[in-house]
């Protein structure tokens, strides 16, 4: 396992609220495996709704505005997350030196899912839950290797 944890970057194509929100998973269901930031194409004003939309499912997070992408890269990142990132292929090259996955969210984050409207938010942050515990399986499955290389016995309850 890494010996720090993992920087993770979430990039919006809009202003900031799916990145918010899948910074949010991210920090309450992997603490021990990374440290989760939240980026936005398009700089925008605090999403008040989103407080609202996370405190549906009892997660904290951040509902200021997001950082502008450009400044957010200049932090050291071990990946990049883009989100629903439509007629942007060149982006992944404009990021040099981090590993760069693309989420499309087309069917899983409608319209209005950047903070116009709130069924929309709710379908996303659902989604964006399920994708963030993907993403954080394989840093699980890792700990769980390395604790039982360590000695350790697996009980199969999760660290």
């Amino acid at each position: 396992m890494y010996k720090r944890p993992a920087r993770i970057l979430f990039i919006d194509p809009g202003e900031g609220a799916r990145a918010r929100i899948a910074q949010a998973w991210a920090r309450e269901l992997g603490t021990r495996w990374v440290e989760a930031g939240a980026a936005a194409m398009v700089a925008g004003e605090s999403q008040p709704d989103l407080t609202r939309v996370l405190d549906e499912r009892v997660v904290s997070g951040d509902t200021g505005p997001c950082p502008n992408w450009t400044q957010a890269l200049e932090a050291s990142w071990d990946l990049v997350v883009l989100l629903d990132f439509k007629g942007s292929e060149d982006l992944p090259a404009r990021i040099r030196g981090v590993r760069v996955k693309s989420w499309n969210l087309a069917d899983s984050c409608p319209a209005g899912a950047d903070g116009s409207a709130i069924e929309a938010m709710d379908l996303c942050r659902d989604a964006l839950r399920e994708r963030v515990e993907g993403l954080l399986g394989g840093f699980r499955m890792k700990a769980r290797e390395d604790d039982n290389q360590a000695g350790m016995t697996d009980d199969g309850n999760g660290p």
